[in-house]
């Protein structure tokens, strides 16, 4: 499994791929929904479990239908991978 970087898409694509502020984005705390990009096509939100120094680990709340996991699975990603945040 392979997380999009939204930053890197985002400076590719402004006006087309959007994303949350980078204070958003770092600033997301336990509890929050954040939605993130498997690998390159499956976009589905994960509810953060944990914080981490450099990274957040969350559990997915989709069931997927191209990406090899499960609703409940754990995922660790970084800031530069959400683009979309629910509080």
């Amino acid at each position: 499994m392979k997380l999009l970087d939204a930053e890197k898409q985002h400076s590719k694509h402004p006006t087309t791929f959007h994303i949350p502020s980078r204070e958003e984005r770092e600033n997301v705390s336990v509890g929050m929904f954040v939605k993130l990009v498997f690998n390159e096509s499956e976009r589905m939100w994960v509810i953060v479990t944990k914080i981490e120094k450099n990274h957040f680990i969350g559990t997915l709340d989709n069931d997927p239908t191209v990406v090899d996991l499960k609703c409940g699975d754990e995922i660790e990603f970084k800031s530069k991978h959400i683009i979309g945040v629910i509080k």
